[in-house]
């Protein structure tokens, strides 16, 4: 088995969940089971008027047993071939499609070797991505998008075919990149 399928295969069959529209064109959505995390005091900026200009914060967030993070790419939401939505729709937009997609279950992942995937939904939602075009994010290539384990290691699949495995503490930059040779099909 291919290790993207390995690595992904455990959470098909499971509702998507705080499907939510982030910075920009990011899309984030947890799978499985929740869990609080709660990071280490950083000092932080503090953008209220009055208050010190940085202050010891501790962030705190729910995810799932698997997390997908979507950025740095095209993308497009689809229900049933319909067009809901795309990386450059406006806000609105978005968060109406992505209530759509939310809490339907995973049913299969398509990688293509030009990094162009589609995560099929059993309510009829389909999420592709797409590289975007040359030059859009810099000169290197560009992670479409990440796959994190709870407790298990971190896949990224960039726009120009190659996908990276890392322990959920590496550094960036200490990835090992990988070509996708040949479609990956998870179900």
């Amino acid at each position: 088995m291919h290790p993207i399928a390995e690595l992904m295969r455990p959470a098909t069959g499971q509702p998507c969940w705080l499907v939510q529209h982030g910075y920009g064109s990011f899309v984030t959505m947890e799978f499985g089971e929740p869990g609080v995390e709660i990071g280490k005091p950083l000092l932080m900026r503090v953008h209220i008027e009055g208050a010190p200009e940085r202050s010891p914060r501790r962030l705190a967030a729910v995810h799932g047993e698997w997390h997908l993070r979507v950025y740095c790419c095209q993308w497009l939401l689809t229900l049933d071939g319909v067009q809901l939505a795309h990386e450059e729709s406006d806000d609105i937009t978005m968060n109406r499609a992505l209530g759509v997609l939310n809490g339907q279950i995973l049913t299969a992942v398509e990688i293509e070797p030009d990094s162009r995937t589609r995560f099929s939904f059993d309510l009829g939602c389909s999420l592709r991505t797409y590289p975007a075009p040359t030059g859009t994010y810099g000169a290197e290539p560009a992670v479409q998008w990440k796959w994190y384990a709870r407790y298990g290691p971190v896949m990224l699949v960039r726009d120009d075919g190659a996908y990276a495995v890392s322990p959920l503490d590496a550094k960036s930059g200490d990835e090992r990149w990988l070509p996708i040779s040949a479609p990956v099909y998870v179900t």
